[in-house]
């Protein structure tokens, strides 16, 4: 973000400008539905268990801001910020990151055999999807 045909502020009211944050959350929004989803929102909608009416619209008309923004990133697996541009972390979430790291290698030692292979099968079902996502949006704008 940050180009000088950007603006430098949110959503512009009802009149969204091409670059406005709106209109690329509605445009990434609809590139998650139309390569993952093949076009289609109600696969979305069944795949991710929303209510559908908390989606259809956004990628048109309905109101999508920070907080819709936010919920369906966590709901689809994608990173903070994708939906706005920003694929990157910030220093505070790499910060945030580095401490859930280390507060996680502590309680893993504490636990057993049985429970880490247990808590490993379903960290790699999971991250399985999510690099399945990322790879497939990293490169789109």
């Amino acid at each position: 973000m940050g180009t000088a045909e950007e603006p430098s502020s949110p959503a512009q009211g009802n009149n969204p400008e091409p670059f406005d944050i709106v209109s690329i959350r509605r445009k990434r929004l609809q590139q998650v539905i139309d390569g993952q989803y093949g076009g289609k929102q109600s696969k979305l909608v069944e795949a991710i268990e929303i209510n559908a009416g908390k989606l259809y619209g956004l990628p048109r008309s309905k109101a999508f801001g920070e907080k819709k923004a936010r919920s369906l990133e966590v709901s689809l697996g994608l990173p903070r910020g994708y939906l706005d541009g920003q694929d990157r972390l910030s220093e505070a979430e790499a910060l945030s990151f580095l401490n859930d790291h280390a507060e996680l290698l502590e309680a893993w030692g504490y636990l057993l055999p049985v429970e880490k292979e247990t808590i490993m099968e379903q960290i790699r079902h999971m991250a399985a999807h999510n690099k399945a996502v990322l790879e497939r949006y990293k490169d789109k704008p």
